[in-house]
């Protein structure tokens, strides 16, 4: 499975609502999320009974697209679960119609 995925219909209002959620504690999840200056890079991190997570991503605003990639994670928690936290994430920081939604994974490996 890979380690990275990515994520479509992400604007970076909801990466906005995303960090002001966590900057808040308004959210249930405890992490952080650092937004790079730049505006389109950034980590997010938490952790876990049995760890600390780890995410890079790298934001394509004009494609709408957010690329996560797994940077470290305790090996008993599977990829699987933090595909599934991510995108519970990202459908609760938008509010429009429609949800961001991970590429098939055969998908992106065509694009690498």
């Amino acid at each position: 499975m890979s380690n990275s995925r990515t994520f479509r219909g992400v604007t970076l209002a909801v990466l906005n609502r995303m960090r002001e959620a966590n900057e808040r504690g308004t959210d249930k999840n405890s992490y952080a999320f650092h937004l790079n200056p730049n505006g389109k890079t950034g980590i997010l991190s938490g952790k876990s009974s049995v760890g600390d997570i780890t995410i890079g991503f790298d934001y394509a605003e004009t494609l709408a697209e957010v690329t996560v990639t797994i940077l470290n994670k305790p090996m008993f928690v599977p990829a699987a679960l933090v595909w599934a936290e991510l995108s519970y994430a990202f459908r609760c920081a938008t509010e429009e119609i429609g949800t961001p939604q991970a590429e098939d994974e055969t998908i992106a490996q065509q694009r690498s």
